[in-house]
């Protein structure tokens, strides 16, 4: 989702609030002093999208712009994947204070083609021949630094509404899935300890990245012919990472290794793996 233009009209420290998004970025940052209202705006955001998702009427008079970025995979193979990119643009908006919702939808060419209010969720979609994509975001992700209670409080409906959803007992006749759902509800508490904790991510994209050339590796090449030629694989695939995890230079890393290893003790070898090393 890409956030466009934000409105509110009086919510907490914020009157008559207008905040523009940077157009090309698909994420923004809020910096300011403590009480500047960076933490009312996130909370506004996530106020917004909740009332929507639980059929609720409006906390404030608000317009949200967006935009949101729908993706089909049509062909994959080894080393390159193709999708077909939907873009969906809508505003959602409410008048005043405890007045239901509404959503306008836009085509590809910006014309309004309706306007509706949340609770009609059928007519919230766009159909493309067999597919059909929503105008509402599949999630929402908020990085907040810090703790809130605010934040925890908005999110517990939902957890609540996931609960209740989702059998935690696997049941064959329950649709497919509901094994997936019964292990996410056993992790859910780990799962949400985010909301508590700025200082946790809500996700591993981190360790994901760095892992990311080892599954590219395997999808390249399948086969390593032997075994021996897999344990040199595995070798040289330690070897590199941990030069990465440690920033060093994996060419004159192994040249001087190769270099200084006749002559090195064999009871002091560990000077010489990457994360020890220091060129002499």
């Amino acid at each position: 989702m890409q956030l466009k233009k934000l409105y509110i009209k009086d919510y907490k420290i914020l009157k008559d609030f207008t905040i523009e998004f940077d157009g090309e970025k698909y994420i923004s940052v809020f910096i300011g002093a403590n009480g500047s209202g960076k933490s009312t705006i996130l909370e506004a955001i996530a106020q917004i999208f909740s009332s929507v998702t639980l059929n609720e009427k409006a906390k404030f008079g608000f317009e949200l712009e967006y935009s949101v970025r729908h993706e089909k995979l049509i062909e994959e193979t080894s080393t390159t994947s193709e999708f077909h990119t939907h873009y969906l643009s809508a505003i959602l908006s409410a008048e005043n204070e405890g007045d239901t919702i509404q959503i306008e939808t836009f085509d590809r060419f910006g014309k309004s083609s309706q306007k509706i209010n949340i609770l009609d969720k059928s007519k919230m979609v766009f159909v493309s021949g067999t597919n059909v994509y929503s105008y509402l975001p599949d999630n929402i992700a908020i990085y907040y630094s810090g703790l809130s209670e605010i934040m925890q409080k908005l999110v517990e409906p939902h957890n609540q509404l996931i609960s209740e959803n989702y059998p935690y007992k696997y049941n064959k006749n329950k649709p497919k899935g509901s094994y997936t759902n019964r292990y996410a509800l056993k992790i859910f508490s780990n799962m949400k300890v985010y909301i508590e904790d700025g200082n946790y991510k809500i996700d591993n994209n981190l360790t994901e990245n760095a892992i990311r050339p080892l599954a590219i590796g395997r999808k390249n090449y399948l086969f390593a012919g032997n075994h021996r030629v897999a344990q040199n694989y595995a070798m040289f695939y330690s070897f590199f990472a941990t030069c990465k995890a440690n920033k060093v230079n994996p060419s004159l890393c192994l040249e001087d290794v190769l270099n200084r290893i006749p002559n090195q003790k064999v009871n002091n070898l560990e000077v010489l793996l990457p994360n020890n090393w220091e060129k002499q």
